[in-house]
C-alpha cells in the first residue's frame, strides 16, 4: 500500500513539474 503511494506521489511530481515547465517556457517565448 505505501509503495502505491510513493509511486503515486512521484508520478504526480512529474506530471506536475512537466506541466508547469511546459507552462513557463509557452509564457517566455510568446
Amino acid at each position: 500500500m505505501k509503495l502505491m503511494a510513493k509511486i503515486g506521489g512521484i508520478l504526480l511530481l512529474a506530471v506536475g513539474g512537466l506541466f508547469a515547465t511546459t507552462l513557463y517556457t509557452n509564457q517566455s517565448s510568446g
